[in-house]
């Protein structure tokens, strides 16, 4: 595959973009910056939809919105989540929760809907402030309605490094998949707090970072590490319980820093991109042999989120009806809108 040039650069930032994102519907892309600023951009337009200061100072580590209410969360390096109403003429505070999470580890929250949200039934994980233990907030009580501890089921785990929360194909209530510092993936049954899988991935020398699921089947899954490898995973569901197996191993380059600070499936399941501490967004296959198919190399510094558009949405029309769409954000203060077929 021949590496195509951006369809366009969000310049601008006035600091290192630290996360970007598709909001749900795919109309815009939502980015974070290290100085505490959150934006968002139209993807027909190009233009600046809003901008407000999250936690002036404070380094922004995700955004989410949700299905289907104009709610925007953006979680802090002070371990700030905040809700915002994108309904109204302007964006309107709604809540905070204090979740006291101090490491890099990004909030989950899995896909729920309005009538969810009402109800007060909206979830989101995040790490405790140990960092070694997930905590399932209540959002709408503001409550810590539950905590799940790695190291109840196992030897020291150390640190939580990433965290998914969804509900796969025929299940009554979410799940959480955590992927710890000692290079353990778990699955849990959250309303039982019950470990499903164990799943072993790496070395203590090669420690995972990110991780991504293949929605809506969550058939497989990617983690990236610190070290020089992807790893894909696949996923079984059976009568409630959980398997999970390492089906391919790809080798990164090892010619610089090669650590992955982010992953992202597309939707239909066929291409996967990372983006690396070596400046580097990279684009590989899945299937049966996952392979390498592409380097893009229009950043500087660091590339550290990525994430493709959802398919269906606005946005994944604007340029073309056979387009795909995804974000690169990086340390060098831009935020890049790339497709591939």
């Amino acid at each position: 595959m021949a590496a195509p040039p951006p369809l366009y650069v969000f310049r601008g930032f006035t600091s290192a973009v630290m996360i970007a994102r598709f909001s749900h519907d795919g109309s815009s892309v939502l980015t974070g910056t290290q100085n505490g600023e959150v934006q968002g951009w139209s993807v027909e337009t190009k233009k600046q939809m809003f901008k407000l200061d999250a936690e002036r100072g404070v380094s922004v580590l995700n955004l989410q919105t949700a299905r289907d209410k104009p709610w925007l969360f953006s979680q802090g390096k002070n371990g700030v989540v905040q809700c915002w109403d994108l309904g109204q003429s302007a964006p309107q505070f709604v809540s905070a929760l204090q979740t006291q999470c101090g490491s890099f580890c990004r909030f989950s929250v899995p896909d729920c809907s309005a009538a969810a949200l009402s109800a007060g039934s909206m979830l989101l994980a995040v790490p405790g402030a140990s960092g070694n233990v997930v905590q399932i907030w209540d959002v709408h009580n503001q409550k810590v309605a539950q905590t799940i501890n790695p190291e109840a089921y196992g030897p020291k785990r150390g640190l939580v490094m990433a965290v998914n929360m969804f509900t796969p194909p025929q299940a009554q209530s979410p799940m959480l998949t955590i992927l710890c510092e000692d290079g353990h993936l778990t699955f849990w049954d959250i309303s039982a707090a019950a470990c499903l899988c164990d799943l072993p991935l790496h070395s203590d020398a090669d420690t995972g970072l990110s991780m991504a699921l293949y929605a809506p089947q969550y058939a497989f899954g990617v983690t990236g590490f610190a070290g020089s490898h992807l790893r894909y995973v696949q996923l079984d569901y059976d009568a409630g319980a959980v398997s999970a197996s390492v089906t391919a191993e790809l080798a990164l380059p090892e010619d610089g820093p090669c650590g992955v600070s982010d992953v992202s499936i597309r939707q239909d399941g066929k291409l996967v991109i990372t983006g690396g501490w070596d400046h580097r967004v990279r684009v590989f296959s899945t299937g049966r042999t996952p392979r390498p198919l592409a380097v893009l190399r229009l950043h500087t510094a660091t590339v550290n989120a990525v994430d493709f558009c959802r398919p269906g949405a606005p946005a994944a029309t604007v340029a073309g009806a056979d387009q795909r769409l995804f974000v690169s954000a990086s340390a060098d203060k831009r935020v890049a809108l790339w497709s591939l077929y």
